[in-house]
């Protein structure tokens, strides 16, 4: 038999699989096998790139596994004999397009997308918030967060160094399930576990989710992609 390419093993805008049991969790009666391969190694899907424009510019319409950085290298190398060096632009960072994002043409570009069937919400702690509104201290978010009679179980997906681990210990009044996501020196760990992280959030019976931020470099490009697609709501956060 030849090798089969096929998309993720997931029911659409649901996150995807990283492991056999979250296939099977999804899809469990619905097909009649599942081959166990082991852990996917990146974690998130293939970066799609576009490199048929006039301008001959290389443009990222959903970043992933393979980074902006790895490209722009790549780039550089195929043209240091001289020559015009292609820009690397990603959508919606560094150019818009309206018809396609009216009539995607790649998977992951919807708006909703790799989202778990809890809420989830977008901890931005290094972005500046829009003109006009202001960040929220986190002791006053989570001691909101965990006040609410109706979240419970609220899950925790964030760096394995943030600071919000040590505010989560000095409130009791929720029950957190915590998922680290590992150091903020490497986006390449984050990206590996993101989806394994909500997957696994979302089984142990959270009512909510919230990730905080990572810094948009490498990996961590991608990362922030997909977490924007699948959270509800971002809320603007310091540690001041």
């Amino acid at each position: 038999m030849p090798p089969l390419a096929a998309p993720s093993a997931n029911t659409s805008g649901k996150p995807s699989p990283t492991k056999a049991e979250h296939v099977l969790k999804d899809l469990d009666g619905r097909v009649p096998l599942i081959i166990d391969g082991g852990a996917c190694g990146v974690g998130l899907e293939s970066t799609v790139v576009d490199g048929l424009n006039e301008d001959g510019h290389i443009r990222i319409l959903r970043p992933g596994g393979v980074t902006v950085e790895q490209i722009e290298q790549v780039l550089s190398e195929e043209f240091k004999d001289g020559g015009h060096v292609p820009k690397v632009l990603v959508h919606k960072r560094d150019y818009q397009d309206a018809e396609m994002e009216a009539a995607p043409t790649t998977p992951g570009m919807k708006y909703t997308h790799y989202s778990p069937s809890v809420p989830v919400t977008l901890l931005s702690t290094l972005s500046k918030p829009p003109h006009g509104q202001s960040s929220e201290p986190m002791a006053a978010f989570l001691s909101q967060l965990s006040s609410d009679a109706s979240r419970p179980a609220i899950g925790v997906l964030a760096p394995s160094d943030s600071r919000i681990w040590a505010h989560i210990d000095g409130s009791k009044n929720a029950n957190w399930h915590r998922f680290l996501l590992g150091p903020t020196s490497d986006p390449s760990l984050s990206a590996h576990r993101l989806f394994d992280g909500l997957l696994t959030l979302e089984a142990e019976g959270v009512n909510s989710i919230v990730i905080e931020e990572i810094a948009e470099r490498h990996e961590g490009l991608a990362v922030m992609n997909r977490v924007r697609k699948a959270a509800g709501e971002t809320k603007w956060i310091s540690y001041e």
